[in-house]
């Protein structure tokens, strides 16, 4: 055995590590034996190669997705001079490359790193890697975010156009949207410490001076969305360790505003979050004076918005004609606006940014609905029909038809299984959500459901209005 063990180390070449998996799995046991022969070997390493082995190990470990090797170059602060694939495959029998990205070999590894990070990797833990990694992306995108980083014009969206090569925004792609997920990593061992870089200089100093370069940069990889909840993560954390009217909580504020008041033309034309953006703030948010320098030469001075920033959070543009009905989803990260357009809308309420427009009805629609767990919505619509989307995709689900009358509202049942539809002629009719197939009818002015599997309440035109509760596996009123 200790000889077919000998033979897997030796074969575990470091400039091999796509193969690293097939060795390993080839030794007959004590895979934890052959980790940590790897990293011996890697500790034995010259000059300051186990220095960079371990920093790339640590960023591979700790981030939340794979890294390609410019974003590793980054996080492991690896200097300019070494080429980052080079460290890769000093630690090769850990890590593969594959298409310029960067991967752990098995599970098994990213166990061993696990349970042996402050034996092998750092004393301190992991909670002191996660500061670094936060720490090393905030240097690099005070550095590196740049206005106009694609050259784009003002006006385009940039779902038209495609990143440049070399894209100036590869490096710190994942830095931009999840730096602040390593700065309020818990600190399980020391609570007091979350969120400890939040009070160094540097924190501040970017959101003073690099606000704007962010948010446009996070238009541009469609992450709009992330950097508002990043703003709201920094502002927990600012609150946990300086109190609710710190210096740094009131700029948070004001940022959280700032996006969600122009979120939705931010989203469309990146660079409008240094024109109209800055131009339509009030004059009192700091967001607007201490970045004001940075708005685009075609921007004079202007008088500006006086007050504090309006009750209303966003104004939702988008449809053409009249908006006939509104719904949050019941995890309330979404809402569905139906209009006469035609069409229906999915926005997104972190951001108030358009997500989806679903378009397919032939006439207004006169309704929506979400299922119970948010991942459907129905749409009814003057065209007599009722469509159900996937939320995600914005992909047709199904199409429900066969209607005599137009229908005016809809609702899914409490399991999501059932849909009801009041129709003009006042009934009120059940069909299957999953087979399309339709179930029965009611006379019915108003249709809701409460938080039961299996009961139907409807407000009833006959038995003098009354409400009637009814099963709808038997359609009989109970």
């Amino acid at each position: 055995m200790f000889k077919e063990l000998d033979a897997g180390y030796e074969s575990l070449n470091p400039a091999h590590g796509a193969y690293a998996l097939e060795i390993v799995q080839s030794i007959p046991s004590g895979l934890s034996k052959v980790y940590d022969h790897i990293m011996n070997r890697i500790e034995k390493g010259v000059l300051r190669d186990p220095i960079y082995c371990k920093a790339v190990l640590v960023a591979v470990d700790l981030t939340f997705r794979p890294l390609g090797l410019s974003e590793l170059a980054i996080l492991a602060d690896i200097p300019l001079r070494i080429d980052p694939r080079s460290i890769v495959q000093k630690c090769g029998s850990f890590l593969t490359i594959k298409k310029d990205t960067v991967y752990l070999v098995h599970q098994s590894a990213k166990d061993y790193l696990d349970a042996s990070y402050r034996s092998r990797l750092d004393s301190a833990g992991p909670a002191k890697g996660h500061t670094e990694i936060s720490r090393r992306s905030i240097r690099n995108l005070y550095s590196m975010l740049k206005q106009n980083a694609w050259n784009l014009s003002s006006g385009l969206k940039p779902k038209d156009t495609s990143s440049p090569e070399p894209d100036p925004l590869a490096p710190i792609r994942y830095s931009c949207v999840l730096w602040v997920d390593h700065l309020s990593f818990p600190n399980e061992e020391s609570p007091e410490k979350k969120g400890e870089l939040i009070e160094e200089a540097l924190t501040s100093e970017f959101l003073s001076t690099r606000f704007l370069r962010w948010f446009e940069a996070l238009s541009l990889l469609g992450q709009l969305s992330g950097g508002v909840r990043s703003i709201r993560m920094l502002l927990d954390l600012a609150q946990f360790r300086m109190g609710q009217n710190s210096q740094l909580a009131r700029l948070l504020k004001d940022a959280e505003r700032f996006v969600l008041s122009h979120g939705s033309i931010i989203e469309r034309a990146p660079l409008q979050v240094y024109a109209s953006a800055l131009i339509f703030s009030p004059i009192l948010s700091d967001i607007r004076r201490e970045q004001w320098e940075e708005r685009l030469p075609f921007v004079q001075a202007v008088a500006g918005i006086k007050g504090p920033w309006r009750a209303d959070r966003q104004t939702l543009e988008g449809h053409s004609d009249w908006v006939l009905d509104v719904a949050f989803s019941p995890d309330g990260k979404m809402l569905a606006s139906a209009s006469y357009d035609t069409t229906v809308r999915l926005w997104i309420t972190a951001t108030d940014t358009t997500q989806q427009t679903l378009v397919g009805h032939r006439r207004s629609v006169k309704a929506v609905t979400f299922s119970p767990d948010s991942t459907m919505l129905a749409s009814a619509s003057s065209d007599k029909t009722i469509r159900i989307w996937n939320n995600t995709t914005g992909a047709l689900y199904r199409v429900i038809q066969g209607h005599t009358d137009s229908i005016n509202s809809v609702a899914f049942f409490a399991d999501g299984k059932m849909l009801a539809l009041a129709l003009s002629d006042h009934t009120i009719r059940l069909w299957d959500a999953v087979t399309g197939l339709p179930q029965k009818y009611f006379k019915v002015m108003i249709v809701g459901f409460p938080q039961l599997p299996s009961r139907l309440i409807v407000r009833c035109l006959h038995r003098l209005h009354s409400i009637a509760p009814f099963g709808y596996g038997t359609q009989k009123r109970v």
